[in-house]
């Protein structure tokens, strides 16, 4: 079976689930210039390995070079649910203080997210606020908006990712769009920085609606 390859964008996160056996050859191949094509635009990228049922020297070579391509695209890589034996792998080969292996998404998302340890570490993302709603272009919007403000922003129109990101990250303040709050009850419970846009947001004038979403994310941080 060749290596099956998906990527799906995590806030700021590339996340590829990896599918079969990373081995010398046209696997490792694929997966090098796979990732290789999202660091310009994703340099943090984070490898889902739960379906990994092997891989050689050569794929952990592919591995610790991706590691070096990213570090230099000022992001990282991480890798989550591997398995015990490829921990095994990675602890015996002492390889395991530079590819860090976390069990769940959350906690490699979080990691991405913590302060660097050393100098010599990669700068951690800095994530103030999540922003969630179903219209890319709305959250296109707000992400700059919110940017430029100073703060640190990720945004994702899925449910089910925002919930990961709002967990790991723990941010500051929430935006959330109209009528998507009762979505994430769970992870907004005792949340009390939660800004809900309008249900006009979208068609109000531009200038006064992102004025009034800093306004409102700027009194849910100092209060």
């Amino acid at each position: 079976m060749s290596l099956s390859l998906q990527t799906r964008s995590l806030g700021d996160i590339a996340v590829v689930t990896c599918v079969g056996r990373i081995v010398e050859g046209p696997d490792a191949t694929a997966l090098d210039s796979h990732v290789k094509d999202l660091l310009p635009v994703q340099p943090h990228v984070l490898m889902d390995f739960r379906d990994v049922s092997f891989i050689d020297s050569a794929g952990i070579g592919i591995l610790v070079r991706l590691l070096t391509r990213a570090r230099a695209a000022r992001g990282d890589l991480k890798l989550c649910a591997v398995s015990s034996h490829i921990r095994d792998v990675l602890r015996s080969t002492k390889l395991n203080t530079i590819l860090n292996a976390y069990d769940t998404e959350v906690d490699a998302i979080a990691a991405f997210c913590a302060p660097a340890d050393s100098v010599e570490a990669p700068p951690s993302l800095d994530i103030d606020i999540v922003c969630v709603d179903r219209s890319a272009d709305i959250l296109a919007y707000l992400r700059e908006v919110l940017r430029r403000a100073g703060y640190g922003v990720t945004t994702t129109t899925n449910v089910a990712d925002s919930r990961i990101l709002i967990r790991a990250t723990r941010p500051k303040v929430v935006v959330v769009g109209s009528g998507m709050r009762s979505l994430l009850a769970d992870e907004l419970s005792g949340h009390s920085r939660v800004v809900e846009l309008s249900a006009h947001f979208s068609t109000d004038d531009a200038g006064e609606a992102a004025q009034q979403v800093l306004d409102q994310v700027g009194a849910a941080i100092v209060g």
